[in-house]
């Protein structure tokens, strides 16, 4: 192929692609935040033999404002757009000294968005640094293979230009390239929202012209799905299951096995979702599920689907013995507990969804769709105790009018009406504040986060957060760099501004204390009211803002407070950020943890002694500070009945 070149006015050669790097180094230098470089140049870096001079960079309208007043003064240089249009810009930069011609068409953010691609998380989970001459820019960052190629399957459906055959081959070079993660690319498939549609129009779109037939040829993806199908999808084929090859259904077949990546058409959820009038959902937590179709979820609630969802109560003992490696579902369950949460909110003042939790593991989980035509599909995914993989399990489809179906849905019916009501159990739908307290050097944030910073061993243990709990890190530190952020004083402490000081921690901890989500559990590293406790040592109670006394008599945390005694007999050092004003000896510290337990008792809360080590000087020995932390944390999960 022939290389585009440039002249300049003195008949100088320049490499169109080189010099459009060099120009991306300098919008590099002035950039504040992480941009996407998209088109040929992002392709041609895992594809040199791509040719491409265009910048296409993602940004907003006023960093393109930017990068043409900083770097293209009129004394310099000629600009015009060959598009004239703001939202979808061509420019065509030209310096008027040496007659260099800069390509910059930059993807505008506050035009309409391209469907199914969300630039920032592309450039916030699937991005790496663009390069050039082996120097990686700070600010200009591509997609990985696997996202690229995702990018340019959608720019090859929707693109109705000659440029869509050229997003075709950029699809199968990508595909190719051996950095190429299908993770990337096939999750963000998942995303789409009808996936069925994007796979009907791809090959629609295949066999509506000719050339596209040689390209997809040469895709190491197309060969793969050649030998994983019986028969090879056909450029010819008019119609999507032809094309996709999908599972063939038999009529006379009661229950189709499936895999999750093999969907057959009638089992695709996205698919029935759209034209469901009712779906009732069992699993054991859901996670997977929800993390995939949410959004098609809220899709069938705005078309008027009723949804009825029941997954295990997370404060069950079958969290714990319900299989082989209880951890993964004590992580899952409050993160589906989260995204029912906002299902819930989005179908606010609607009454579609219904949401129960059961104390029993389900036997096995459902996808219940009744269609708007009437139509009845019921998917089922049996439950293994030692496959934890997901996409190894086989699930099933259970045809509609069999006897099969009739249990199937029996059973959820009959697990339904014993179910409880999501929100009435246990304090369910409101949250559930725990504040672990104490004097400094009692282990605290060694039993909420499994480290802490003043272990010179850099030990690891299994912290409260391990089991998915969200946890409140330190509120003083938090505090002080809080505090830093608006001083001019950037090593600023609490004796040097305590107005201040209390002014940030008192929002901290409101803010902190207003993050806790409903139906689940949050724990804080201190409570509001060790603010009183510094400013009552001090001498500057006055100091504590009125909010703060506002905030302390309107609102509360729940019982019990855990107040962790101090571990005495160990050398306490301040560390860089800590508090000049924290104690450390440990007759201040077991005087202050008295003070501690007064405070929380004189307002009325039931509090938790939790008691340090027996001994300090086996603290250098792994086992038993596991052991102790252990033991503590035990008293913790007994009491709240984790």
């Amino acid at each position: 192929m022939k290389k585009r070149i440039i002249y300049n006015l003195e008949d100088m050669v320049y490499i169109e692609s080189a010099e459009a790097k060099k120009e991306l180094g300098r919008i590099d230098d002035i950039l504040n935040e992480k941009h996407l470089l998209i088109g040929g140049l992002a392709v041609k870096y895992f594809y040199p033999a791509r040719e491409s001079k265009d910048i296409d960079l993602v940004c907003s309208d006023a960093v393109r404002n930017t990068i043409i007043r900083e770097l293209y003064p009129t004394n310099e240089w000629d600009i015009f757009d060959e598009n004239m249009d703001e939202y979808r810009p061509d420019y065509h930069i030209k310096n008027k000294k040496n007659g260099l011609i800069i390509s910059f068409g930059p993807k505008i953010k506050e035009r309409e968005p391209y469907a199914d691609i969300d630039w920032d998380l592309l450039v916030k989970e699937y991005s790496i640094a663009f390069e050039n001459k082996r120097v990686k820019y700070k600010k200009i960052y591509i997609p990985s293979a696997g996202a690229l190629a995702f990018t340019k399957l959608i720019s090859f459906v929707n693109r109705e230009t000659h440029k869509d055959i050229q997003d075709l081959q950029d699809f199968v070079d990508l595909t190719n390239h051996k950095s190429c993660a299908l993770d990337d690319l096939f999750n963000l498939i998942d995303r789409v929202a009808d996936k069925s549609k994007l796979r009907e129009n791809f090959w629609k779109k295949i066999a509506s012209k000719k050339e596209c037939a040689s390209i997809i040829a040469k895709g190491n993806i197309f060969k793969l799905a050649d030998f994983f199908t019986e028969s090879k999808p056909s450029p010819q084929s008019n119609g999507f299951a032809d094309a996709t090859n999908k599972v063939n259904i038999l009529e006379d077949n009661p229950i189709i096995f499936f895999s999750q990546k093999k969907r057959p058409l009638e089992a695709d959820i996205s698919d029935n979702l759209k034209n469901a009038e009712e779906f009732f959902f069992m699993a054991r937590t859901g996670v997977n599920f929800l993390g995939s179709h949410k959004s098609a979820v809220c899709h069938a609630i705005d078309n008027g689907c009723v949804c009825k969802f029941l997954i295990v109560n997370q404060h069950s003992p079958a969290i714990d013995y319900g299989q082989l490696r209880p951890i993964v579902d004590r992580k899952n369950v409050p993160v589906s507990y989260q995204w029912l949460q906002e299902i819930k909110e989005y179908d606010k003042g609607r009454n579609r969804v219904e949401i129960r939790v059961l104390n029993n593991f389900p036997p096995f989980g459902i996808e219940y769709f009744k269609k708007k035509d009437g139509k009845k599909i019921i998917n089922v995914r049996p439950y293994f105790l030692t496959n934890y993989e997901p996409e190894k399990r086989p699930l099933l489809m259970v045809k509609e009018h069999s006897e099969w179906q009739n249990i199937f849905y029996s059973e959820f019916e009959q697990l339904w009406e014993k179910a409880q009501i999501w929100g009435n159990t246990r304090g369910w739908g409101k949250p559930k504040r725990i504040v672990l307290d104490g004097s400094p050097g009692g282990g605290k944030t060694t039993l909420l986060s499994g480290t802490s910073q003043r272990d010179i061993y850099n030990r690891e243990f299994k912290g409260i957060n391990k089991s998915g709990y969200t946890v409140f890190g330190n509120l003083i530190n938090a505090s002080i760099e809080d505090m830093r952020r608006k001083s001019a004083n950037k090593s600023i402490q609490p004796p040097d501004d305590w107005k201040l000081f209390f002014e940030c921690a008192t929002d901290r901890a409101i803010k902190y204390y207003e993050a806790a989500k409903p139906d689940l559990i949050t724990f804080y590293d201190r409570g509001i009211f060790y603010l009183e406790i510094m400013a009552e040592r001090n001498n500057c109670k006055e100091m504590l803002p009125e909010k703060y006394f506002s905030f302390i008599n309107e609102n509360r945390y729940d019982d019990p407070i855990f107040i962790v005694h101090p571990i005495l007999g160990i050398e306490i050092k301040p560390l860089e950020g800590d508090s000049k004003t924290r104690v450390f000896t440990d007759d201040e510290r077991i005087e202050q943890d008295k003070k501690i337990v007064a405070l929380y008792k004189r307002h009325r809360y039931r509090v938790i002694e939790i008691p340090s080590p027996d001994s300090p000087d086996l603290i250098r020995n792994f086992e038993v500070v596991n052991n102790s932390v252990n033991d503590r944390l035990s008293i913790i999960k007994k009491e709240l009945g984790l």
